[in-house]
């Protein structure tokens, strides 16, 4: 192979990779890490490059699955910053036979980083998270294509991901209803979030998601109850759920711009909900290919995960 080849080879797993997916996971492992650190940790003196290399090695295994799979369903036309696969597979650039294979390495590799880094919890943490990535994209339940997908993200993302990041700084330890129920209706919001742009490709495909299953415009609304609700539930963050609030003055959580963070992700929230029942999105406005409302909804979605995150700094 020549050395044009090999960098032209290169850039179609850098391109398969999605780098900036990678907010999606790097969150959610934030809050594991964060909330699981002893109190008063600093950032410095957290595993942040480990929980790098976990989270990269996740993603890869995700979407280079997610692109074999979709590889003669993707409107290579359609796609857009946060949807539509990167179109490696659609296009042929890569084969789903070896976008396949480096799914597995990339599985393989990070039960590998698990197990030394944070042990057995850990590692069995990890499987799951493969567990869910063959329901989702694997022949022989292919929940991508299917309502049920969208829980495979809500409790991977939610759930399983901020699992593994609590497991490089202490023992597996199981969330508690309260940090479950947050996760999932992150998880659930964001899959629908990203769903959204594919709707009309994956109509015309026969793929049944949730999305195509409820109709744009339900899902919408289902995606910012979700938003709505994981902010709730933020407001009410128990002491059980961030240990740290105990140890600390209330003042030290509750200050003013944490307030004003959550207060105006839950007015972007309400104010989005309202103006797509009123107004259609426009065509000028949509960078990236996705429409204003739903960059909006992305944004709150961040918003939340970062105050999730700041719980107990």
């Amino acid at each position: 192979m020549t050395e044009g080849h090999q960098r032209s080879a290169l850039h179609h797993w850098v391109r398969a990779l999605r780098l900036p997916a990678q907010i999606n996971l790097a969150l959610p492992m934030l809050v594991g890490m964060v909330h699981a650190s002893p109190c008063n940790t600093l950032w410095a003196e957290m595993p942040l490059l480990k929980g790098l290399l976990i989270s990269l090695m996740l993603q890869a295994m995700i979407l280079y699955s997610n692109d074999a799979s979709d590889a003669s369903t993707d409107d290579t036309q359609l796609r857009t910053f946060i949807s539509g696969g990167s179109g490696v597979g659609a296009e042929g650039a890569l084969s789903p036979g070896a976008l396949r294979r480096a799914a597995i390495v990339a599985g393989a590799g990070g039960l590998v980083a698990c197990a030394w880094l944070g042990g057995v919890g850990m590692a069995t943490v990890w499987l799951v998270a493969a567990a869910l990535v063959w329901a989702y994209d694997g022949a022989t339940l292919r929940l991508s294509r299917h309502p049920l997908g969208c829980l495979c993200q809500a409790v991977g993302v939610g759930v399983v991901a901020p699992l593994l990041g609590a497991g490089l700084v202490a023992p597996t330890v199981w969330p508690g209803l309260h940090s479950v129920l947050l996760g999932l209706c992150l998880g659930c919001s964001g899959h629908i979030l990203s769903a959204l742009p594919d709707e009309p490709a994956d109509r015309r495909v026969g793929k049944r998601t949730i999305v195509v299953w409820l109709g744009a415009r339900a899902s919408h609304a289902l995606m910012l109850t979700g938003l709505a609700a994981a902010g709730v539930l933020l407001w009410s963050l128990p002491a059980a759920a961030a240990p740290c609030l105990a140890a600390m003055p209330a003042q030290a959580f509750y200050g003013w711009w944490v307030w004003c963070g959550l207060a105006l992700a839950l007015i972007v929230s309400v104010m989005a909900s309202v103006w797509l029942w009123l107004y259609p999105p426009l065509p000028i406005y949509r960078p990236g290919g996705v429409s204003l409302d739903v960059w909006l909804g992305g944004l709150v979605a961040i918003a939340l995960w970062v105050v999730w995150i700041a719980a107990p700094l």
